[in-house]
Parts: C-alpha cells; sequence; structure tokens
C-alpha cells in the first residue's frame, strides 16, 4: 500500500478530513488500536491525530517518523509508544512493521510488530 496524501485538504485553520484506523498493536499497547480523529493541530505542516486522552498519533518532524504515544506532542520528549519511518510525509497505509515499545510488556527495548493503519471517513 502506498501512503495517503494527509496534508491534502489540511492547512492552516480547521481541520477538514477524516481520521486514522490504527490496530494491530500488542496486547500490552491495546488501549492505542482506536480511531484517531484530526485534533485542529498541525506539526511541521502535518495533521495530529488523537483517540482520546491517552491515544495520540502525530508526525515528529526531527525524527521524521509517525509517532503513537500515550502523551501529546512534545519537543522536548522524545519518547513514544510505537513509531515507523516516514521519509516522505504522510501516514504510512495497510499493514506494516512499526517500532513498538516493549517496556509495557516488560522489555525494555522496542520491537517490530505488525500495525494496521487506514483512513476512515
Amino acid at each position: 500500500p502506498s501512503p495517503i496524501a494527509l496534508t491534502q485538504g489540511y492547512g492552516p485553520g480547521p481541520q477538514a478530513g477524516g481520521g486514522i484506523a490504527v490496530s494491530g498493536l500488542p496486547a500490552c499497547l491495546a488501549f492505542l488500536n482506536g480511531t484517531y480523529a484530526p485534533t485542529g493541530d498541525l506539526l511541521d505542516g502535518y495533521p495530529s491525530f488523537s483517540a482520546g486522552p491517552t491515544s495520540h498519533l502525530y508526525r515528529h518532524p526531527k525524527y521524521d517518523q509517525w509517532r503513537i504515544s500515550d502523551k501529546p506532542f512534545d519537543p522536548a520528549v522524545p519518547f513514544c509508544l510505537a513509531k515507523i519511518p516516514a521519509a516522505g510525509g504522510p501516514v504510512p497505509t495497510g499493514a506494516r512493521a512499526w517500532r513498538v515499545w516493549a517496556g509495557y510488556d516488560g522489555g525494555e527495548e522496542f520491537v517490530d510488530a505488525e500495525v494496521t493503519a487506514r483512513e476512515v471517513a
């Protein structure tokens, strides 16, 4: 699958368009699976998304990655719970290998997991 161009229809001001459904995160991070709606915030020209107060999806401009975290984007905090490179910018859709934090399951590092992201209306 090819990345969706999430910057189309997005710009300064109110957000337009749909969200991103995320599934396949391991059991220890299952609370982050769900539908992420646009927040109205732009980071380096890309929309940010939220599925609730502890579920955030955003593109980190410094690391050129899309990230899922239990906290909103903060440039001073590099930590996240799942991440995928995004050299082209948009969220990579379809089933892809994401790096997920194994610390919630007793590990101390990131491991590969197949996570699916898809555009929703």
